[in-house]
């Protein structure tokens, strides 16, 4: 199921965006062979992935985690 509003960053870097409503996103990156993706949202585990420059079909899943809401800062 897709995921609405989940943040796609690159891992050491400043270049993020949201996904839309299908839990799509584009983003551009810097020039380089390879980069780390981290995507993230409030009430999922996060998870990195390696991926290609240029990889135009790329599946990040996010795993539900329980969240106590008094824990977020």
């Amino acid at each position: 199921m897709p995921i609405h509003g989940a943040r796609v960053a690159v891992v050491g870097g400043t270049a993020s965006v949201l996904t839309d409503q299908l839990g799509r996103f584009r983003l551009t990156v810097p020039a380089a062979e390879q980069v780390t993706l981290r995507a993230s949202m409030i009430g999922y585990r996060p998870t990195e992935r390696a991926v290609r420059v240029g990889e135009m079909t790329l599946r990040l899943v996010l795993d539900e985690m329980a969240v106590n809401l008094d824990e977020v800062v």
